[in-house]
């Protein structure tokens, strides 16, 4: 399933921009890859018909393409330690959400407004007796949600799936003291800034 989620991208340059870490946003096109490849280098044109260029993950503070994908660079847990990586920004509020693409696996990290974080996955792996459905997430989730009793002391399964982390941001951010209100970053938008011409950087702060 994950798979054909990774296998969906365009594979084509979409109107975007990026954010470099000095603070300048520089307007083209960046290229729809499978999320795995995004998370570690961008390739970015200033316009359609010049050279891509490419960035790696700790080069850049964030980037957005249309229809909706915003990423931010994080440092996160990897199969080969921590790393700067971009993750699709999922929501933001009391807590941000972000989603993180290794290989066929999907994880998800919850960042509040403190700064405590917490890093989900699942492995779900074959057993004697069939599949072994990893559920250790749910309990990690409790605890991370243990100011809002609505989610610390639910009883129901929680899905692993991109809805099922945004409605519980949703339902954290209704109890939470701070009362942030949320912002849903997967919603279709258009972009409107001036793209350079002849590939000149067309930088704005």
């Amino acid at each position: 399933f994950i798979f054909s989620l990774l296998s969906a991208q365009s594979n084509e340059y979409q109107k975007g921009y990026i954010v470099t870490v000095s603070g300048d946003t520089i307007s083209g096109y960046i290229k729809d890859e499978i999320r795995t490849k995004i998370a570690e280098r961008v390739l970015f044109k200033t316009s359609a018909d010049v050279t891509e260029q490419s960035f790696r993950a700790d080069e850049l503070a964030s980037l957005f393409y249309e229809p909706h994908f915003y990423f931010e660079s994080v440092r996160v847990d990897t199969k080969h330690g921590k790393a700067i990586r971009m993750l699709r920004k999922l929501a933001e509020g009391a807590i941000a959400l972000y989603q993180f693409f290794e290989e066929e696996y999907t994880d998800y990290i919850f960042i509040k407004s403190d700064g405590e974080r917490l890093q989900i996955t699942r492995r779900d792996s074959m057993a004697r007796l069939g599949v072994y459905q990893d559920q250790k997430y749910t309990g990690q989730l409790r605890h991370f949600f243990k100011e809002c009793p609505n989610i610390a002391l639910s009883q129901g399964h929680i899905a692993y799936s991109e809805s099922a982390m945004i409605f519980l941001v949703k339902k954290y951010d209704d109890c939470s003291f701070i009362q942030e209100g949320i912002t849903l970053l997967n919603k279709k938008r258009k972009i409107r800034v001036k793209f350079g011409l002849s590939g000149g950087l067309n930088r704005h702060k």
